[in-house]
């Protein structure tokens, strides 16, 4: 499956390489319009700047810890008043492995989960996954 050029991707993680290797796989299954940004507070500000400008983002994959952690920026997300915000699709990529704190992240509104460290396939597949279950791609 490509995907259209056209999906706005965010990834959030407060390490450079993680963002760079998401971003190539990305890439690879033919999305081009991705930025990156290292912290929940920057994310955030990046996520109502593209829904204010008409441009909102499609798909979002963050890291938990971090700065401004990332279950930070999900519980903000989930209850944003600010329509279309809440239901952006919000993919988990972790080293926070244990039951427990899988079963947060869902409770908290995550849409997907990636454990750290990850195959390039188990992102290929849960990105897809997400994207088709919030009917961003048929």
């Amino acid at each position: 499956m490509v995907f259209d050029d056209k999906i706005r991707v965010l990834m959030v993680d407060d390490m450079p390489p993680i963002c760079i290797l998401v971003k190539k796989i990305l890439i690879r299954m033919g999305m081009s319009n991705i930025d990156t940004c290292h912290n929940g507070g920057e994310a955030w500000d990046k996520i109502e700047q593209a829904h204010l400008s008409g441009k909102p983002f499609d798909l979002l994959l963050c890291d938990w810890n971090m700065p401004e952690s990332g279950l930070d920026l999900l519980k903000k997300i989930r209850k944003s008043d600010i329509d279309g915000i809440k239901d952006l699709p919000f993919i988990m990529i972790t080293c926070e492995v244990f039951e427990d704190q899988v079963k947060l992240a869902f409770r908290e509104g995550a849409s997907n989960y990636i454990a750290k460290p990850f195959e390039l396939e188990t992102v290929e597949t849960k990105v897809k996954e997400t994207l088709i279950k919030y009917k961003k791609v048929s």
